[in-house]
C-alpha cells in the first residue's frame, strides 16, 4: 500500500488532502459542541482531533494545526499572524486560520526561499485554507441553527 504522504527533505508534507468531506449534519453536529469564534487552546484541539477522527483531516493537517506551524522566513513581525492563545484565554480560532492563511501565502509571494522551503509553504497554505474553510462551514451551522431557534448567535 502506497503512503498517502510523502517527505520531502526535513519539512514534510502537510497538504494530504482527506477523502471525507464535511457534511451539514457533522457541522451542525460540531457547533452545538464548540463556538469555533470563541474557544480556548484545548477546545480547539478537541475540535481538530474530532475532525481528525472522522477522516475530515489527515493526522499532518492536524499536526500543523495544533503546533500553529508556520513557513520559516524572515518576513517582518507585523505580517507575522497571532500565536495561538494559551491555557484558558479564548480567541477566534476562524480569524486565526485566515491569518495564518494569509502569512503562508504572504511568505510564498515574497520568499525566494528554496526549493523545499516553497513545498514545505504551499503544503502548509493548503492545511490553513482547509481548516479555514472546515471552521467557515461549522461557524455558519452554528449561526444557521440560532436563527432558526431565534436566539442571537
Amino acid at each position: 500500500m502506497q503512503n498517502q504522504s510523502r517527505k520531502i527533505g526535513y519539512y514534510g508534507t502537510y497538504g494530504v488532502q482527506s477523502a471525507v468531506a464535511l457534511t451539514e449534519d457533522m457541522a451542525r453536529t460540531l457547533a452545538q459542541k464548540y463556538e469555533v469564534t470563541h474557544m480556548n487552546r484545548n477546545e480547539y484541539s478537541l475540535l481538530l482531533s474530532d475532525l481528525r477522527s472522522a477522516g475530515i483531516i489527515t493526522t499532518q493537517e492536524f499536526s500543523a494545526g495544533y503546533g500553529g506551524t508556520l513557513p520559516h522566513a524572515s518576513i517582518p513581525a507585523a505580517k507575522s499572524p497571532e500565536t495561538l492563545p494559551l491555557g484558558d484565554s479564548k480567541a477566534d480560532f476562524t480569524e486565526l486560520l485566515k491569518q495564518y492563511v494569509g502569512y503562508c501565502d504572504e511568505f510564498l509571494k515574497e520568499s525566494a526561499g528554496n526549493g523545499l522551503e516553497q513545498a514545505h509553504s504551499r503544503s502548509l497554505l493548503s492545511t490553513y485554507s482547509h481548516l479555514h474553510m472546515l471552521f467557515r462551514q461549522i461557524h455558519s451551522s452554528r449561526s444557521e441553527s440560532s436563527t432558526e431557534r431565534g436566539t442571537p448567535d
